[in-house]
C-alpha cells in the first residue's frame, strides 16, 4: 500500500510541477514507489511473521504467518497454489492430483488476502490517495495523506467486515478523536460516514463476497412505527425542516448501531475482542473522569445545588461532557465486567476483572448521577435475576448496610434529591417543574405532540424552543412526539430486551452468556437512568447502548466468520473456542441405548443359520 501511495503521489506531483527540479524529486518518487510494490511480497512475508503481524494480519485476513502451523489448512489463493499444494494420504494425493513444483529459488508465494481482488482492490485505492495528496495544495496533503492512509484500510475492512466490531467497541474515544481533528463541520457527521461505510461493506458481504446471509432484525417493526409517527410529529406539527432533521437524527441515529452491530458477522471470539476493547475504553474514560475529581476540574456551577457544594467539589465527566452521560456508560461496563468476574476465569484474570470492576464502579461515584446510581443498582438486580439469582440476597443485604459503609458525599446527594427543599426549588424552575409541563402537553397534545424537538431536550434548547430540560427522556418524547411515538419505543425496548434474554437462554458459550447477561444488566441500568436524564441523546452513550444489546442479541443467531486468533487475549476468557450456537457433537450410542431386536433377523432367518453344518 505504502509504495503504491508513493506511485501515486510521484506521478501526481510530475504533472502539477513546475520546475524540472520538482519533476525530478516526483520521479524519484514513483520509482520508489514502483520498487516497493515489487519488493512487498517479501518484505510482508517477514513483516507478517513478527508480533506486529500477527496482530495485524487478524485484520487483513484473519491468517496466521504464511509456512506457520496453522497454514495448510487455510482455502487456496489461487489455482496455481492448489496445484501446488503439498499431498497428504487422506488429501489430494489420495484423488491423484499432480503436484506442480515451484521454479528453483523461488520462495513460498505470498497472499495477504484469500484472492487477488482485494489486494488489487487496496493498491488502487491507495494509488488514488496518493494521487490526491500529490494533487492538493501545501495546506492540505497532511489531511489528504491521512486520508491515503484511511481509505485502503476500509477497503480491506470491506473483506474483514467483522473487524468493525472493534471500531464501534472504542467509539467514544474515535468519537472523541474525529471531532477534534476534523472540526465542528466534517467532525460532526464523521459518525454518519462510519455508519454508511459499514452498511456498504454489509452489502459487499451479502451481494458480492457471499461470505454471510441478511437476517431480518427483530426491531424493525417497532422502529418502522416510531419512525413513522416521529415524522408525523414533525409534519403535523410544522416543525421547521432544520429542527425536525436534528431531531430525528438525535433520536433514531443510535439505534442504526443496533442493525451494525447485530448483522455484521461475527463469531464467540470477536465478541470477545469487541467486549475487551469496550471495557478498555471503559475504564480509560473512568480512569480520566477520576482524575478530573481528584484534582478538581472546573464545572459549571449549575451542576451542584448550592446546599450540595460544600461536600461535592466537582462532578467527573471525561470527555463525554456530561455527568449523567458518564454515569450511564460506566453503568454498561462496570455490569459488564461484573458478568464476567462471576464468569469461570483463572485466578489471574478474575484479579484484572475485579480490578476493572472496581475502577468502572469507583468512575460512577464520582459522576454523582443519582439516576447513574438508581440505574446501577437496577442493572446488578437484573443481571443476578437473569445469571446468578444466588446473589439477590447479597443485594439486599449491602442494600441495607448502605447508608453505613456509603461516602458522606454519596449520603449527602442521595439524601438531599428527596428533602424537602429540593422538592420545592425542583417545583419551582426545576426538574419537577418540567416534569408537570411535560405530561400536561402530552395529554394536550396525545397523538403526535407538540412536534418532535421543541420540548425539553437537546433540539430545543439549540434551536432556541426552550431553555429548561425535562430530564426525562419518556415524559420528553411524550410531549415532543405523542403517545404513539412513546409507545412504539417502549415497545422497541421490550422486543430489545426480550431478545436479550432469549439469546442468554439458548445456552452455548459459557463465555457468551456472561457477556449477554452483563450486557441485559447494563441495558436495565441505561432504561432506569433515562428517568432522571435523557442520556440516550448523548451519542456515546445511546451508542454503546445499541451496539451492546445487537451484538449480544445476535450472538445466538449462529452467525459464522473465519475469525483468526489474537495472541494472548484466550487468556481472559472461560469456556472452549467454539462459535456461537455451535451444534454439540452427538453422544454416542450406548450399550443400554440398543434395542434388544436391534441387529437381528427374524425368526425364520436365526432358524436358518442354526440348521447349517458347521465346517
Amino acid at each position: 500500500m505504502a509504495g503504491a501511495f508513493l506511485l501515486g503521489l510521484g506521478f501526481a506531483r510530475i504533472i502539477t510541477s513546475a520546475t524540472s527540479g520538482d519533476q525530478l524529486g516526483a520521479a524519484a518518487l514513483a520509482l520508489a514507489g514502483t520498487l516497493a510494490i515489487r519488493a512487498g511480497p517479501r518484505v510482508g512475508r517477514e513483516w507478517r511473521e513478527g508480533m506486529t503481524g500477527r496482530l495485524l494480519g487478524v485484520v487483513l485476513d484473519g491468517l496466521p504467518p504464511v509456512d506457520g502451523p496453522a497454514a495448510a489448512g487455510r482455502a487456496p489463493a489461487s489455482p496455481r497454489e492448489v496445484q501446488a499444494e503439498p499431498t497428504t494420504p487422506t488429501g489430494p494425493a489420495s484423488a491423484k492430483t499432480p503436484v506442480r513444483p515451484r521454479a528453483p529459488g523461488r520462495g513460498p508465494r505470498i497472499s495477504w488476502l484469500p484472492t487477488s481482488v482485494p489486494a488489487g482492490l487496496m493498491l488502487g485505492l491507495a494509488a488514488v490517495a496518493g494521487g490526491l495528496a500529490g494533487a492538493a495544495s501545501d495546506n492540505t496533503p497532511l489531511y489528504v495523506a491521512a486520508l491515503g492512509l484511511l481509505v485502503p484500510l476500509v477497503g480491506v475492512l470491506f473483506y474483514r467486515a467483522e473487524a468493525f466490531l472493534l471500531v464501534l467497541a472504542a467509539f467514544p474515544w474515535l468519537d472523541f478523536a474525529a471531532r477534534r481533528a476534523l472540526g465542528p463541520g466534517m467532525g460532526g457527521a464523521w459518525d454518519e460516514a462510519l455508519l454508511v461505510v459499514i452498511f456498504a461493506a454489509l452489502g459487499f458481504g451479502w451481494f458480492v463476497l457471499r461470505r454471510f446471509e441478511a437476517t431480518i432484525v427483530p426491531l424493525t417493526l417497532p422502529l418502522g412505527v416510531a419512525f413513522v409517527a416521529a415524522c408525523g410529529s414533525v409534519l403535523l406539527n410544522g416543525v421547521a425542516l432544520e429542527t425536525g432533521v436534528f431531531a430525528l437524527r438525535v433520536t433514531f441515529e443510535p439505534l442504526l448501531f443496533f442493525y451494525a452491530a447485530y448483522l455484521l458477522p461475527k463469531d464467540v471470539r470477536w465478541v470477545r475482542y469487541a467486549v475487551t476493547v469496550f471495557l478498555v475504553a471503559s475504564v480509560a474514560l473512568a480512569l480520566h473522569g477520576l482524575y478530573q475529581y481528584v484534582t478538581g476540574a472546573p464545572m459549571p456551577k449549575a451542576w451542584v445545588d448550592a446546599q450540595e457544594q460544600a461536600v461535592i467539589g466537582t462532578r467527573a465527566f471525561s470527555i463525554v461532557e456530561n455527568p449523567n452521560g458518564l454515569g450511564a456508560f460506566l453503568c454498561m461496563g462496570a455490569l459488564l465486567s461484573a458478568s464476567l468476574l462471576f464468569s469461570r476465569l483463572r485466578t489471574a484474570a478474575r484479579v484484572l476483572m475485579c480490578g476493572v470492576f472496581v475502577v468502572l464502579v469507583a468512575g460512577v461515584v464520582v459522576t454523582f448521577s443519582r439516576g447513574a446510581w438508581f440505574g446501577l443498582a437496577a442493572g446488578a438486580v437484573a443481571l443476578a435475576a437473569l445469571a446468578h439469582r444466588r446473589l439477590l440476597a447479597w443485594i439486599v443485604g449491602l442494600g441495607v448496610i448502605s447508608p453505613v459503609v456509603l461516602p458522606e458525599a454519596v449520603l449527602t446527594r442521595i439524601s438531599f434529591g428527596f428533602s424537602g427543599a429540593y422538592i420545592a426549588k425542583s417545583l419551582t424552575a426545576g426538574r419537577l417543574l418540567m416534569w408537570q409541563a411535560a405530561l400536561h402537553r402530552a395529554f394536550e397534545h396525545p397523538l403526535f405532540g407538540l412536534g418532535l424537538g421543541t420540548f425539553g431536550g437537546t433540539s430545543a434548547f439549540l434551536f432556541g424552543y426552550s431553555r429548561l430540560w425535562v430530564d426525562n427522556f419518556y415524559l420528553q418524547m411524550a410531549a415532543e412526539g405523542g403517545l404513539i411515538l412513546l409507545g412504539a419505543f417502549l415497545w422497541l425496548l421490550w422486543r430489545a430486551g426480550k431478545g436479550l434474554v432469549a439469546a442468554h437462554a439458548d445456552g452455548g458459550d459459557p463465555a457468551g452468556r456472561a457477556v449477554i447477561a452483563g450486557v441485559f444488566g447494563g441495558f436495565v441500568a441505561v432504561v432506569v437512568a433515562n428517568v432522571t436524564a435523557s442520556v440516550w441523546e448523548t451519542l456515546v452513550v445511546g451508542q454503546a447502548f445499541w451496539f451492546l444489546a445487537g451484538m449480544a442479541a445476535s450472538t445466538a443467531r449462529g452467525g459464522r466468520s473465519p475469525a483468526a486468533r489474537l495472541p494472548g487475549m484466550g487468556e481472559l476468557w472461560p469456556g472452549p473456542e467454539k462459535s456461537a450456537r455451535e451444534p454439540r457433537p452427538e453422544r454416542p450410542a450406548k450399550k443400554k441405548d440398543v434395542p434388544k431386536s436391534a441387529g437381528r433377523g427374524n425368526r425364520q432367518q436365526r432358524r436358518a443359520a442354526a440348521k447349517k453344518p458347521k465346517r
